[in-house]
């Protein structure tokens, strides 16, 4: 059990290691896994802060998902925040019927 411990240790070590690594270059890390959550604030030009303020405004989710990455690419970013409420939004879908069909889609694909 000594070794077991000893390897659970320097396992969780890593793992904090890898997460304070993470937080300063804007990494986030799931088992061990680097996953990119968008360029950091200090280096956002004026367009990438245009559109963050932009979904920062209009999603509550703020920039979890897909949003944080998007920001890497101004133009892109822009593009699906605009596809996003175009889709939402502008619809013949009433904001309940569209909620239920969100609710349903997500519900089919086992989203959580």
């Amino acid at each position: 059990t000594t070794m077991m411990w000893t390897t659970m240790m320097r396992r969780t070590g890593a793992r904090a290691a890898a997460r304070r690594r993470g937080a300063a270059t804007g990494l986030a890390t799931a088992r061990g896994l680097a996953r990119f959550r968008g360029p950091p604030q200090a280096s956002l030009t004026v367009a990438q802060r245009r559109v963050q303020e932009d979904i920062l405004r209009t999603r509550t989710t703020g920039l979890n998902g897909p949003f944080g990455p998007w920001l890497a690419n101004a133009e892109l970013a822009q593009a699906a925040q605009t596809l996003g409420r175009i889709a939402r939004y502008e619809t013949s879908l009433s904001p309940r019927e569209s909620e239920l069909v969100i609710l349903a889609t997500a519900q089919h694909h086992r989203s959580g």
